[in-house]
C-alpha cells in the first residue's frame, strides 16, 4: 500500500500580496501569513485545506538576500517570472511521504533531496539543480515532514476542500507511469492533449463562494454572472444569463447580426459559441515560440486570433475583431479574423 499523500498546492506570484489579493478574488478568502524561506530567498502565505493539506502562495522575497542557489519552483526562470508578472497562477502541487528516500527518484526527474527549514519547521525536499519544476510543473515536488503532526492541523481553515486535481499533457502514458512509480497514481487524473498542445494543471475547489478552479494556465474572470471555471455551467443559461443581456447593452439587434461576446465570456463558456461568428475586443498580444497572436483583457482572459498576418501589425493595441469562434477538443480558443477595428487611435 502506498504511503505517499497529496500535500498541498502551489500558487506563484510576483508578489505575495498579489498571490493573496490575487486567491481572495477567486476563492473569497484572504490566507494569513506564514512565513519565510532564507536559502530560497521566498516567503508564503497558507490556508488550510484538510488536517493533511494545504493551498501554499509564494513568491521571491524582495527584502531577503539572493540565495546562492538557483530558487526553487522556478522561480528565477525568466519566462515564469514574466507569466507571474502578468498574474499569479497555479504552478505546481506537492506529495509527501514518510519515506522520501525510498521513492524512485533515479526514474523520475524530481530533483535532489535537500533538507529545508522555515522557523522550527524542518522538512526533506526534491529540488531540481537549475530550480525548474519537473514537466512544467505537473510533476509534483515530493517532500518529507519532520514533525509527528503535518503541518497543515496548524494553519488557518477558511473554508475550502481540495475537490480533485487533474493534469493536462500531450505525453499522457508517460506521466501516468511516473506518478504510478511515485505511489501517486491515485492523488490526480490525467488527461491527454494532442502533440505539441501546452500543458496545464488545474485543482478543483468547494470554497465559500462555491465550487473553483486554480489553473495553471492564464486566469479566467470571476463575478456575479460568470464564476470562473466551474464547466459545469450550463451553456444555455450562460448564454442567457451573461451573454444576451452585454450584447442588448452594447446596443446589438437584429436577427442574423454577429453575437457580442466578451472574452471572459468566451473563456468561461466557449463551447456555447463554438462555430458562431461573433465580435469581441481586447489587446492584440503575441508569443515568439511557437509564433502566435491572441486578443486579451484586463484579467488574461484570451482567444488566439488566425491569420497571423491580418493581426500582426496591431500589436499592442486595443481592437475589436469578428470572425468565426472555434472552440478546440482540448479547450483551446481561436477566432479566424473576418475584420478588426483599432479602438484606440
Amino acid at each position: 500500500m502506498s504511503t505517499t499523500r497529496f500535500d498541498h498546492l502551489v500558487v506563484a506570484a510576483d508578489s505575495v500580496s498579489a498571490g493573496v489579493d490575487y486567491l481572495e478574488r477567486h476563492l473569497g478568502v484572504q490566507l494569513p501569513k506564514g512565513g519565510e524561506h532564507p536559502r530560497m530567498g521566498t516567503h508564503n502565505h497558507l490556508m488550510q485545506l484538510s488536517a493533511s493539506s494545504f493551498v501554499e502562495v509564494i513568491a521571491i522575497d524582495s527584502d531577503a538576500a539572493p540565495p546562492s542557489r538557483p530558487r526553487w519552483f522556478g522561480l528565477d526562470d525568466p519566462y515564469v517570472q514574466a507569466s507571474l508578472a502578468a498574474s499569479p497562477r497555479l504552478l505546481t502541487w506537492a506529495i509527501n511521504t514518510p519515506h522520501l528516500a525510498s521513492l524512485a527518484l533515479d526514474a523520475v526527474p524530481l530533483g535532489r533531496i535537500e533538507p529545508m527549514s522555515r522557523g522550527a519547521l524542518d522538512w526533506d525536499i526534491t529540488i531540481a539543480a537549475d530550480g525548474g519544476l519537473a514537466a512544467g510543473g505537473l510533476l509534483p515536488v515530493a517532500l518529507q515532514w519532520h514533525c509527528d503532526t503535518h503541518p497543515a492541523a496548524g494553519m488557518q481553515d477558511l473554508g475550502c476542500r481540495l475537490v480533485g486535481l487533474t493534469l493536462h499533457h500531450p505525453r499522457a502514458e508517460w506521466l501516468a507511469e511516473c506518478l504510478q512509480r511515485l505511489g501517486a497514481a491515485e492523488l490526480a487524473t490525467v488527461e491527454s492533449l494532442a502533440d505539441g498542445e501546452a500543458a496545464w494543471l488545474e485543482a478543483e475547489l468547494d470554497t465559500p463562494r462555491g465550487r473553483r478552479i486554480l489553473s495553471s494556465r492564464a486566469p479566467q474572470r470571476s463575478g456575479d454572472s460568470v464564476m470562473c471555471l466551474v464547466p459545469s455551467l450550463r451553456r444555455l443559461s450562460l448564454r442567457l444569463a451573461v451573454a444576451l443581456p452585454v450584447a442588448m447593452a452594447l446596443g446589438v439587434s437584429g436577427c442574423g447580426s454577429d453575437s457580442q461576446v466578451p472574452l471572459y465570456v468566451l473563456a468561461a463558456e466557449g463551447g456555447a459559441y463554438d462555430g458562431e461568428r461573433v465580435v469581441t475586443q481586447g489587446v492584440v498580444r503575441r508569443f515568439e515560440d511557437p509564433l502566435h497572436y491572441w486578443v486579451e483583457d484586463q484579467d488574461l482572459n484570451r482567444v488566439e486570433l488566425f491569420p497571423h498576418d491580418a493581426v500582426a501589425e496591431h500589436l499592442g493595441q486595443q481592437v475589436q475583431v469578428s470572425g468565426t469562434f472555434h472552440l478546440g477538443e482540448r479547450g483551446g480558443r481561436r477566432l479566424t479574423v473576418a475584420s478588426l477595428t483599432v479602438l484606440d487611435e
